[in-house]
């Protein structure tokens, strides 16, 4: 009876796995787009959020990071906020973008992007990417931006949160902050890492 079950289950894992559109071979991770940016030479942290305060508006990053940013006195974009790996200003990186086949942690998502030798995007590095390469970016996926805890947004209770730009296309996209602490489910999710 025990081997007809194994036989039965192994016929059933055959035919359904083409069906999900996966295989028992298909990677974790998978490239899906590489291509290059170049950091303006004006580039810093303060000046990239002034960008992205100009093109966003009060309204829309007071929706994608609530606490997490204020106006200063003369109504200049401010956060504080420093991520772990800076872009260099007049550096050109490679972007790699990988599909998220299968459920994963964001402690596997650091890990391959370490093996893979990749520099940490952070928040900056998606919008950078967005800005000089928007086709680049596969359309309807939702584009991760990692860096180590210690240097994402910290919510309310304390958590990391990871930003997220979702993308209909390369025109239509907006943020979201998830959970680092949260699994990542395949399909949609995308990594983005440089070189």
């Amino acid at each position: 009876m025990k081997t007809f079950r194994k036989v039965f289950w192994a016929i059933g894992i055959m035919f359904f796995l083409p069906l999900t559109g996966y295989s028992q071979t298909t990677p974790v991770f998978e490239k899906v787009a590489e291509c290059q940016i170049t950091v303006p030479l004006n580039f810093s942290d303060q000046t990239f959020f002034d960008t992205l305060f100009s093109l966003a508006g009060a309204e829309a990053l007071h929706e994608y990071f609530g606490e997490y940013y204020a106006l200063t006195d003369s109504g200049q974009f401010y956060l504080d906020f420093h991520p772990s790996q800076s872009l260099v200003p007049g550096e050109t990186k490679t972007a790699f973008v990988y599909k998220i086949n299968k459920k994963v942690r964001s402690g596997d998502c650091l890990r391959f992007i370490a093996d893979q030798g990749g520099q940490l995007p952070n928040i900056q590095g998606i919008f950078l990417m967005q800005a000089q390469q928007p086709g680049c970016l596969p359309g309807d996926t939702w584009i991760i931006g990692f860096d180590e805890p210690g240097y994402l947004f910290k919510d309310y209770n304390g958590d990391a949160r990871v930003f997220r730009l979702i993308l209909a296309n390369s025109k239509n996209w907006e943020g979201n902050l998830g959970y680092f602490s949260a699994a990542w489910p395949g399909r949609k999710h995308c990594l983005l890492f440089f070189k």
